[in-house]
């Protein structure tokens, strides 16, 4: 599925509950640059398979509402940049994310800027290397919760929190 709606710009509401999603195992850049879609429901996706989740809702600007409450993301190794320029998104819940085999997670939230509190309490980060600018221009982040952070294997923790005021 990696690029799937690559740059569908004009694309603004989209029905996938049909979809089989059972031996995918990337779904890099699946929505990128789908910047007017306002709300994408994949509760239903099977992703217990998928590797690779980079910037799979990078751009999508005026994204406000995602629900992933079913994600199965314990194969996942790259989040890099996942909601980078989701720039109306506001709430995000990724409490059910399993993310003990990340090893990318830099710039996951990067310039999302109505984004206004994230937990992330549940997330495993030991194995991960890349955590630069996760929160870079979250200018309305107002509560952010990693108690659970490790910084283990982390070579690159530069400009976490840069931009939020």
């Amino acid at each position: 599925m990696r690029s799937m709606f690559y740059d569908c710009k004009k694309l603004t509401n989209i029905d996938l509950s049909s979809f089989n999603t059972l031996n995918v195992n990337d779904m890099r850049c699946m929505f990128n640059g789908a910047e007017n879609l306002k709300k994408i429901n994949l509760s239903h996706f099977d992703t217990k398979n998928v590797t690779n989740m980079r910037q799979m809702f990078w751009c999508c600007k005026n994204l406000e509402t995602i629900d992933l409450s079913n994600f199965n993301t314990s194969k996942v190794t790259n989040m890099e940049s996942m909601f980078s320029g989701c720039e109306n998104l506001y709430f995000v819940n990724l409490s059910n994310f399993d993310t003990k085999n990340i090893n990318d997670i830099s710039q996951i939230f990067w310039d999302c800027k109505k984004l206004l509190e994230v937990n992330l309490s549940s997330f495993d980060t030991s194995n991960a290397t890349d955590m630069n600018s996760i929160f870079n221009n979250c200018e309305s982040l107002t509560y952010v919760d990693i108690s659970n952070f490790k910084l283990w294997k982390a070579t690159d923790i530069s400009f976490l929190f840069k931009g939020c005021i």
